[in-house]
């Protein structure tokens, strides 16, 4: 990290630099609101002591309020995976924040295809980062590979709070019916126009649309994760892998979903905690042969195992066995066999005649 003295002579040569005509300083983050990014440093300086300097060109009032909100929001919540600001200045329009040279998770997707050990140890403290959010109050909105870069140390680091929504904020960044977030990866629910109170879930969705984009090493992904075989991971990939990819799959079916009602994880902490179960599971050698499984009643709730029914059926058999399941919302049981010749995730509904 660059010490302070020679950040700030930097920072005005920069400054001078990129405010001289015909400048066109190297960019590593995407331009809003003509927020022109350079990274800068000096040539007798180790490549650890780089920063991006960001440099707001728009003089509108909303462009102001948004770098002003980033700032407020770099500075108060701290976390190795949230993005480090080390210098602001809000008066004259510029920022500076730490430089990732690994550049953006866009660019290293593939090193997370289709293994879930590796991209669940990356991918829980990126939610925990979020979490730190959830509990200041404060919606990212805008969570996607382009906005999480990767540190020399592998950690990924979201970036990139322009539009971040921060519970009581008066004036409001957005306009009344201005989309917020990037279309492929903002939750259905947001698609036609501002939500007057978003909630942590438009995160939560978010980031189990990063997941899957990271274990399927693809950024073009349908809105939600569907109930059907086409999009399980666990059936996608190679039979060698699928025990494993059942841990990713039932994540996914709590978070990416097409309705915010449907989303299991209320924000980033509940998140962090499935997630953090899943990767404890891989690591120790552990399938997960049961997927959560949608009340049929309600559409909120998921099945658990309940043992109130276990006397009035036999657990095991020589074929198979009965299995009692509660709804966690409504309450509303239903009755699974699973046959032993079968795969492990063939729990069906018990019809009876």
């Amino acid at each position: 990290m660059p010490d302070a003295s020679w950040l700030r002579q930097i920072i005005l040569q920069s400054i001078i630099k990129m405010t001289t005509p015909g400048q066109n300083p190297t960019a590593q983050h995407a331009a809003a609101d003509e927020l022109a990014a350079t990274i800068i440093s000096e040539t007798d300086r180790p490549p650890s002591t780089r920063a991006v300097l960001k440099q707001l060109r728009a003089t509108t009032a909303k462009a102001k309020t948004r770098l002003r909100q980033e700032v407020d929001v770099l500075r108060r919540i701290r976390h190795p995976n949230l993005m480090t600001i080390l210098d602001a200045n809000t008066n004259e329009r510029w920022f500076v924040t730490e430089y990732y040279d690994g550049g953006r998770l866009t660019d290293h997707l593939h090193a997370y295809r289709y293994r879930p050990l590796e991209c669940l140890q990356a991918f829980v403290p990126l939610v925990e980062g979020v979490s730190e959010l959830h509990a200041n109050s404060v919606v990212h909105r805008d969570i996607k590979p382009d906005n999480i870069f990767v540190a020399s140390d592998g950690r990924l680091v979201l970036g990139d709070f322009g539009i971040a929504f921060e519970d009581g904020d008066d004036p409001r960044v957005t306009s009344t019916m201005e989309r917020v977030g990037s279309r492929d990866w903002m939750p259905p629910w947001a698609q036609h126009g501002r939500l007057d109170d978003p909630t942590p879930a438009f995160d939560v969705y978010g980031l189990g649309k990063v997941l899957w984009a990271m274990i399927t090493g693809s950024s073009r992904l349908p809105f939600r994760y569907d109930y059907d075989e086409k999009w399980m991971l666990s059936k996608r990939a190679s039979d060698a892998g699928f025990p494993t990819l059942r841990w990713v799959d039932e994540i996914l079916e709590g978070t990416v979903v097409e309705h915010e009602r449907q989303i299991h994880y209320p924000t980033a902490r509940e998140l962090a905690d499935a997630s953090r179960k899943a990767l404890t599971g891989l690591e120790s050698g552990g399938h997960r042969f049961v997927r959560v499984r949608p009340c049929v009643v309600c559409g909120e709730g998921f099945y658990e195992e309940s043992r109130e029914l276990e006397s009035h059926f036999p657990r095991n058999s020589t074929d198979g066995a009965v299995r009692s399941f509660r709804c966690t919302r409504c309450g509303h049981v239903q009755l699974f066999y699973f046959r032993k010749d079968q795969e492990p995730d063939a729990w069906r509904t018990l019809k009876w005649k």
